[in-house]
């Protein structure tokens, strides 16, 4: 749970950082012949989760600060 504007803009950071990391993911796939595409699945579909969480983290905590709740 974000509590202040500080681990508001770290939050930020990281989901950015997660979206650019799933994306670079998504484009270099079909050169990772060696991992099982079911570990690849697997991976994706956790990062996706993570960040799905990072946004619903920041979607609370910018309706908490404009007191829509």
């Amino acid at each position: 749970m974000i509590t202040n504007d500080r681990q508001y803009k770290t939050t930020r950071e990281k989901a950015a950082d997660f979206a650019r990391v799933i994306e670079e993911f998504n484009a270099n796939s079909h050169e990772r012949t060696v991992v099982h595409p079911k570990l690849l699945r697997a991976e994706l579909k956790a990062m996706e989760s993570q960040l799905a969480a990072l946004r619903d983290e920041i979607d609370q905590y910018e309706q908490l600060k404009s007191g829509d709740l």
